[in-house]
């Protein structure tokens, strides 16, 4: 069902808001890539972020999503 909502929308940026280990990031990207789908993914968690996605590219920021003092801190996509 979400691979298939992925094929459907075939999203240019994903905007992840709590990454944790990263899991769902990573299925995201690995499937992009498998199908050809160009995402550019930007993941915020107030904790480090798995070091496997800085490796695959994924762009990452480390800070308190829900402090709005924050929000300059995010690059517009």
């Amino acid at each position: 069902m979400v691979k298939d909502f992925l094929l459907k929308e075939q999203f240019e940026r994903i905007f992840e808001i709590g990454t944790a280990l990263g899991g769902l990031t990573q299925f995201i990207n690995d499937f992009s890539k498998e199908n050809n789908i160009n995402t550019e993914i930007l993941s915020i968690d107030v904790k480090p972020i798995n070091q496997r996605l800085i490796d695959d590219g994924i762009q990452n920021l480390q800070m308190n999503a829900l402090d709005i003092s924050n929000i300059s801190k995010v690059p517009s996509l």
